[in-house]
């Protein structure tokens, strides 16, 4: 069976309600009753059978109940999963590089005494002059 899915990706099943539409149409233009009575003997609202013979979706129930009435299976509209093509695993263009740059202290480099850094930018160790001298 062939038609068009409804969902964007056909690597997932669906169901094909443009040929349960169809079929719907047909057996009610066969059948010659009214809509009314038709929609009563199925067990469905008038405007789901409109609804269905325009090619909208209805509920599973209400599906179900169509192809009962129908006296089909209704794995007739299912429309399998397409198998995605097989291909090669490629790199992802992220995280080709690190995201953080280290780089070593400039303030090391030219001498300045190392020192863990606190919140405002001083290091924990620097005390004023006269502080030092008085600890020691």
């Amino acid at each position: 069976m062939t038609g068009l899915q409804n969902s964007r990706n056909p690597a997932r099943a669906d169901f094909d309600w443009r040929m349960f539409a169809q079929a719907i149409r047909t057996a009610c233009a066969a059948d010659g009753r009214s809509q009314w009575a038709l929609a009563e003997e199925i067990g469905i609202t008038e405007s789901d059978l409109s609804r269905v013979r325009g090619g909208a979706m209805v509920s599973v129930g209400k599906a179900i109940a169509l192809a009962k009435w129908l006296r089909m299976p209704i794995d007739n509209w299912y429309l399998a999963p397409l198998p995605e093509p097989r291909s090669k695993p490629t790199k992802s263009g992220s995280c080709t590089t690190p995201n953080v740059k280290h780089c070593s202290c400039a303030s090391r480099a030219e001498g300045a005494p190392a020192g863990r850094r606190t919140g405002a930018g001083v290091r924990s160790d620097a005390r004023p002059a006269a502080g030092r001298e008085a600890a020691e």
